[in-house]
């Protein structure tokens, strides 16, 4: 399962495929996947050298998916399909 979610977000991300040669609606969706933001900001500061101002909005981008993650799993009350799991059903 890790090499068919992989390698599709390695392309996605501009590290081993340019970006450019990607079509329109990749390109936008690419960022939809953390790793392209980690991937930019850490070739930016290693490869060139960036200063860390130089990649704030990436690490913007990492702090949104990540903030989106944690309010899409609170979202996600655990038990809420199952009634045995839901407390107004303990009975005393």
């Amino acid at each position: 399962m890790l090499l068919f979610t992989a390698l599709p977000m390695a392309f996605l991300s501009g590290f081993s495929w340019p970006v450019e040669a990607l079509p329109g609606p990749l390109q936008a969706l690419r960022w939809l996947v953390p790793s392209t933001a980690g991937i930019q900001a850490s070739l930016r500061l290693n490869q060139m050298g960036a200063p860390v101002s130089a990649v704030v909005p990436l690490l913007t981008v990492l702090g949104v998916l990540g903030l989106s993650a944690i309010a899409a799993l609170l979202c996600i009350r655990p038990g809420a399909q199952n009634p045995r799991h839901n407390p107004e059903n303990l009975r005393p």
